[in-house]
């Protein structure tokens, strides 16, 4: 189990899982692979030319990141001073528990079946099927959000920090089957959904790793999970891409997959660009209108959280949001820093991610992240106001 907070009354993490590390850390990434060459068309870009920012532009950008890092830093250093949580939190829904870890499990494949059952009513299993194994695995994301309503469905994304918990009981070599239950439902959810629940729990899983801080990883260990990872992403945009590529003169399973990733995080920093650029210009542009500006691929749509808000708010009311989300995630991820011990810890990762993904995605406003949230929060009153409910522990 992991430490209790007697044993250890504080808890430093490195600065570059921090909210403002991980946002330089991203934006860095983002840019680098930005300025990567296409090596002669092998490598995919998600643009054709790089896009020259103006001075006031590259000042727009700065700032927009600076105002990130300031609300960020000031808000989970106050939190982080606050005393944000309780012995029977940690005792009752204590984070490695079998009771949470079985809850979320339970709520995520629930979520899985129903929506499962929606997609097989509608393509049935042949259908299913052929598009994944014709490379159009996107026809079952199509499928489920034809006629989406919150509810049930909403429930799959349990599966991420599920999972994320099922990865860290396997390293410590307990819970053997249900973790693999978790990681299958995750699996499910990727497929059907989106590739972004698996980058998801990966996040969710190392921020687990750093808050115990008792359990090791060693390089080899590193090495694996990160080809296991690389060939799950590849093999993803096999499924949902292919084609595609191949249109583009680009067969190879793995320069696809490559591409897939270089696309996907460095365009982004071409639309951050344009973003700083030309500021309210893009202001009520629909998202065909904003490729004219950015130069980015008219395929791409997740283009930077600063475009994302500019194109539904003016540049004032951009920066306004993203300063009252980053010291609102801010503040929650040092709760979570504070509940490390019990189900709140999981919230450093699940808003973490959301600072992770600043560069390319809004991700503060999505259901999914206010879907975790919201229930692991409900699972925290359930635990700690029924504490007598408890399953055997296997």
């Amino acid at each position: 189990m992991m430490a209790t907070p007697s044993e250890k009354k504080s808890k430093k993490i490195p600065i570059i899982i921090s909210p403002y590390g991980i946002v330089i850390l991203t934006t860095l990434v983002s840019f680098i692979l930005w300025c990567l060459p296409d090596f002669s068309g092998n490598l995919r870009k998600g643009f054709d030319n790089y896009f020259s920012p103006t001075s006031s532009g590259i000042i727009i950008c700065f700032l927009w990141l600076l105002t990130i890092i300031f609300c960020s830093y000031f808000s989970f250093m106050i939190g982080s001073k606050l005393k944000l949580t309780s012995e029977r939190l940690n005792i009752y829904a204590n984070v490695e528990s079998y009771e949470v870890f079985k809850l979320l499990i339970f709520l995520g494949i629930v979520g899985v079946v129903y929506v499962l059952a929606g997609i097989v009513s509608a393509l049935g299993i042949n259908g299913i099927l052929r598009a994944v194994s014709g490379g159009e695995a996107n026809a079952l994301k199509d499928t489920l959000y034809s006629d989406y309503k919150i509810g049930l469905a909403s429930f799959r994304y349990m599966s991420i920090p599920a999972a994320a918990l099922g990865f860290y009981h396997l390293l410590n070599r307990r819970y053997i089957f249900m973790s693999f239950i978790s990681i299958i439902s995750l699996l499910v959810v990727t497929l059907i959904s989106s590739r972004l629940s698996l980058v998801y729990t990966v996040f969710i899983f190392i921020s687990l790793i750093y808050l115990n801080g008792k359990l090791k990883v060693n390089r080899t260990q590193i090495i694996i999970g990160f080809l296991i990872l690389f060939h799950l992403l590849c093999f993803l945009n096999y499924t949902r891409n292919i084609n595609f590529y191949r249109s583009i003169g680009i067969n190879n399973f793995y320069m696809a997959g490559i591409s897939e990733i270089v696309t996907y995080v460095g365009s982004p920093f071409q639309g951050f660009l344009a973003s700083g650029t030309y500021g309210d210009i893009l202001s009520n542009k629909t998202e065909e209108e904003t490729h004219i500006y950015t130069g980015v691929s008219i395929e791409l749509s997740t283009n930077s959280a600063f475009l994302e808000l500019l194109r539904r708010y003016s540049l004032i009311q951009a920066f306004l949001i993203i300063s009252i989300s980053a010291t609102l995630g801010a503040f929650l991820m040092a709760v979570a820093l504070k509940n490390r011990y019990n189900i709140l810890g999981l919230l450093f990762g699940v808003v973490g991610y959301c600072f992770a993904e600043t560069w390319r995605v809004f991700l503060f406003g999505q259901g999914i992240v206010y879907t975790i949230i919201i229930l692991i929060f409900s699972m925290a009153i359930f635990l700690t106001l029924f504490p007598r409910i408890r399953w055997k522990n296997k």
